[in-house]
């Protein structure tokens, strides 16, 4: 059993290829089957290569896709898949669709596998995670504004890289009541 990877997607460029991309993959949501059998069903990404003229055995196709959002000329969507990005697919797609491009961000939080191509922060600003288990993660765009929630959370002054470290490694009485606290940052 994987790990699973959630990656989502922001599609931008030629208004006529962003949408006739979403209208192929609306377009298999409401198939009554799948284009090919599989084990995830109608929005297997494995479809959306066969639809656009692929081999979906050529590419790796571990993951569906979901949430199609189509406003302004901007196309944004998710995929779930195995451990990490489907670069191979998100590649594909670009060649098909040659003036468009899809920037994303994925998260796989069970190997620490952090991952943007968005380096100005259009569309996915955030750089750094505040991994608490058994609570939602906090997501920063500022180094310092992580050091703050650190600093809140703890007690303890934090105001660098080196602090945090050290806060992790030594822990405190406000940290016992979290079975874990993990930072992370995104990989650009």
């Amino acid at each position: 059993m994987p790990n699973w990877c959630y990656t989502s997607y922001v599609c931008v460029g030629n208004k006529k290829e962003v949408y006739d991309l979403y209208e192929k993959m609306l377009d298999l949501t409401e198939r009554n089957t799948s284009l090919t059998v599989n084990d995830f069903g109608k929005e297997w990404v494995g479809n959306l290569i066969v639809r656009l003229g692929g081999n979906w055995k050529e590419i790796s196709c571990r993951g569906e896709f979901g949430g199609l959002d189509f406003e302004d000329g901007i196309l944004r969507f998710f995929i779930m898949s195995a451990w990490v990005e489907l670069s191979d697919v998100r590649k594909f797609i670009e060649s098909y669709y040659v003036n468009l491009k899809m920037y994303y961000y994925a998260e796989e939080p069970g190997c620490s596998y952090y991952i943007t191509n968005d380096v100005m922060g259009y569309f996915f600003p955030d750089r750094y995670i505040l991994g608490i288990e058994d609570d939602d993660d906090m997501y920063f765009e500022h180094l310092e504004d992580l050091f703050t929630a650190i600093e809140t959370m703890t007690g303890l002054i934090c105001k660098s890289e080196d602090d945090i470290e050290r806060i992790l490694d030594t822990g405190n009485e406000r940290l016992l009541s979290f079975n874990q606290i993990v930072v992370d940052h995104f990989n650009l």
